[in-house]
């Protein structure tokens, strides 16, 4: 959204700034968060009408944190805005932002390095499934071995008693 600046009055009619509320004065509670921190309202301080066209543009940044402020556009005439608490806001939201973005990269990161290690835990899970098959195919053909020794050795018990028989006769 681009902000709607209006200058339909002049600078003669336009209220004073310190007058009008501070747009973000209703965000203040909602937003703690974000160490919003309350308007001042000393006429010291420094406050600048919120539909001047640097404010307006700047305002643009805090719409993604700030969803509601977004509605407030239309209607900029009737805000100020305190530059010492509101603009540091900006800064560090931004800062916010990108901490978040790297923490999204590092956690990214971390996804496709755990999914690696779970393809490789996949990969030996199939590798000792196969292993077991073998170990399985190998214990059946040692059975067989072992089972045909032992009819082997009956045969040969066999023949050995038939042998001694035939001997004995």
């Amino acid at each position: 959204m681009r902000p709607q600046i209006m200058h339909s009055l002049s600078t003669y009619q336009r209220p004073k700034v310190h007058t009008l509320k501070c747009i973000f004065a209703d965000f203040v509670e909602c937003y703690k968060a974000f160490r919003l921190r309350p308007c001042e309202t000393s006429e010291l301080q420094t406050w600048r009408h919120a539909d001047s066209a640097n404010i307006a543009k700047n305002l643009l940044k805090y719409y993604d944190y700030i969803p509601e402020l977004a509605e407030c556009q239309s209607s900029l005439t009737k805000y100020s805005i305190y530059i010492a608490s509101h603009v540091d806001l900006a800064v560090e939201l931004d800062q916010t932002k990108r901490l978040l973005e790297s923490v999204q990269v590092e956690n990214r990161q971390k996804s496709q390095e755990i999914m690696t290690l779970n393809n490789q835990i996949v990969q030996m899970q199939q590798h000792i499934d196969n292993q077991k098959d073998e170990i399985e195919m190998l214990r059946g053909q040692l059975q067989k071995a072992h089972d045909d020794i032992i009819e082997i050795q009956n045969l040969y018990s066999e023949q050995y008693k038939y042998k001694e028989t035939l001997i004995e006769q």
